[in-house]
Order: C-alpha cells, then sequence, then structure tokens
C-alpha cells in the first residue's frame, strides 16, 4: 500500500513537471489558443496536443473570423479577436517585438521577468511594457488604452507615461485624452474570461504543489 501511495505521488510530480519544462522550451510567439479561422503568412492555424506552434520572426499572424491567444512570455498573452493581424519581429523572451498591423490586440502583462523586454510597435512608434497590467493596441488609427498598469510610449527620442484610463492617440504627435477603462466588447468580454481562467488554473496548481509538499512530508 505504501509502496502505491509513493508511485502515485511520483506520478503527480513529474505531471506537475511537464507544463515548467513546456515553458522553458517556448518562445515568445507560441500559439496558446485557437478558435475559428486564424492564420500565419496565409497558412490555416491548426494545433496539436504535443507540438508547439510558434510564430517565427517576420511572419504575420492574422484572425479572420475567430479568436487566437499567443505567449509572449510566461505571464505575457496577447489576444486577437476578428479582422486583426500581428507581425513577429522578435520571438526571443528577452527581448520580444511585435507590430500590430490591422484590428486591435489586448495584451494581458500578468507578470514579466526583470531581465524580460517587451516591445509593441504600432505605426512609428514603440510602446515598452514593462509592468504587469491589461493593455490595448489598435491599428487604424493607431492608439493605445490603458485598462490597468502603465507603461512608456517613445515620442521622438522622449518618453512619455501613459496611465488606467488614459488613451494615447499614437498617429502623429502623440495626445492623450481619458476613456472609461470599465469599456467592454466581445473580444474584451472574451480576454477577461481568459485571464479569469488561468488565475483559477494557476491557483488550482499552487494548492496542488502545496498538498504534494504535504505528502512528501508525511511519507519521510
Amino acid at each position: 500500500m505504501a509502496q502505491s501511495a509513493k508511485l502515485g505521488l511520483l506520478f503527480l510530480l513529474c505531471g506537475s513537471a511537464a507544463l515548467p519544462q513546456r515553458l522553458i522550451s517556448a518562445r515568445a510567439g507560441t500559439v496558446n489558443y485557437s478558435r475559428g479561422a486564424s492564420f500565419i503568412d496565409g497558412q490555416r492555424v491548426i494545433l496539436f496536443r504535443n507540438k508547439l506552434l510558434v510564430l517565427k520572426n517576420g511572419q504575420t499572424l492574422q484572425t479572420r473570423v475567430g479568436r487566437i491567444e499567443l505567449l509572449l512570455g510566461e505571464g505575457v498573452f496577447l489576444r486577437m479577436g476578428d479582422g486583426s493581424s500581428i507581425r513577429m519581429d522578435e520571438n526571443r523572451y528577452a527581448d520580444t517585438r511585435v507590430a500590430v498591423e490591422t484590428g486591435f490586440a489586448l495584451i494581458e502583462v500578468a507578470r514579466i521577468a526583470k531581465d524580460a523586454r517587451l516591445h509593441i510597435t504600432c505605426g512609428d512608434r514603440t510602446t515598452e511594457l514593462k509592468a504587469p497590467g491589461h493593455y490595448r493596441f489598435d491599428a487604424d488609427p493607431c492608439g493605445l488604452r490603458v485598462y490597468r498598469g502603465e507603461l512608456s510610449v517613445d515620442n521622438d527620442g522622449g518618453i512619455l507615461k501613459a496611465k488606467v484610463g488614459q488613451f494615447f492617440s499614437l498617429a502623429g504627435s502623440p495626445t492623450m485624452t481619458r476613456f472609461d477603462p470599465k469599456e467592454t466588447d466581445p473580444v474584451k468580454t472574451w480576454a477577461d474570461q481568459r485571464s479569469s481562467q488561468r488565475i483559477q488554473r494557476e491557483k488550482h496548481l499552487e494548492e496542488q504543489r502545496s498538498l504534494q509538499a504535504k505528502r512528501r512530508s508525511f511519507m519521510q
């Protein structure tokens, strides 16, 4: 009986280690979720259980009718709805660079490594995301909304700070107006649901780790 318990615990420990290893092997631009019709350089996105699908540098991801979610880092998620596209300029976690080309992209930064850099380009301006938050980048006309957190906007060599409830128009000289960060739409609602599901999964995994630690202590 004791031997069976040890084997069962070993199985649980091995299973819980698989996800971190998968994340370690991933690169920025890994497709984490897809529903509907999305394409990478014209090729239909198809996900397989045991195979990562990662955007290469220079590739374009386009959604026609559907939803898609990319990992831009461990704890960084880019989500798009219908009629949007982004280009992956650099898929290294240490210096991730993405250009929003059409439609809009919602980006959630749950956490970001201290030595990681994340740049989002819209038009001819580049924004660096350094802190946790929720952001929206629109392509036409170029602009960004800050739902939570803050970020830095490159302004002809200078840096502007964008905070919660601020909308920055990035077409021409940056201008700032206010908006209600509680406003929503179907894609934003879906993105918020994905975020809530992620939080619940992480909470569940943490509870499992705590339980496994207690079992190890009991068996010693």
